[in-house]
């Protein structure tokens, strides 16, 4: 899908509200074609037009996977896109929920999720909710 689509689709009324697109529908109409999403926290990919690697309460996460095999924060970007992995979409609310019922993922602890999306720079996309940053998208570079 060609990227900007989505601005063009909603025109110049909807223009400065594009960033509050929902993330599914911003994800399907701005990320290129080939693009393969890592969801943290939220696990409804189902509408995703593009790849992705997600996991519900019961599995182990993807993430979580890759923290246990290589131990350090500052080598999950590499092993992800030896994945394929080009996009990192984190739902904080979703992750904090999971956090406080116990069914987070111990291999992804609180702070080296922090420090790990902290080395990824600026997210590419901010979804807030009631003032507080709820989700993020970031670009996987290499």
């Amino acid at each position: 899908m060609e990227r900007g689509k989505w601005q063009r689709c909603i025109g110049d009324r909807y223009g400065a509200r594009v960033g509050r697109a929902e993330p599914t529908t911003f994800m399907n109409n701005e990320l290129d074609e080939g693009s393969r999403v890592l969801y943290v926290g939220d696990s409804a990919a189902l509408y995703n037009v593009h790849d992705a690697l997600v996991s519900t309460t019961w599995d182990r996460s993807p993430l979580g996977e890759i923290a246990r095999e290589t131990g350090e924060t500052e080598r999950w970007s590499h092993a992800l896109r030896a994945r394929g992995v080009t996009h990192v979409y984190v739902d904080l609310g979703e992750v904090r929920r999971l956090t406080l019922s116990g069914w987070r993922d111990p291999g992804v602890g609180s702070e080296s999720l922090a420090r790990w999306l902290e080395s990824l720079g600026e997210p590419i996309q901010i979804w807030p909710e009631e003032g507080e940053t709820r989700q993020l998208l970031y670009r996987l570079g290499g």
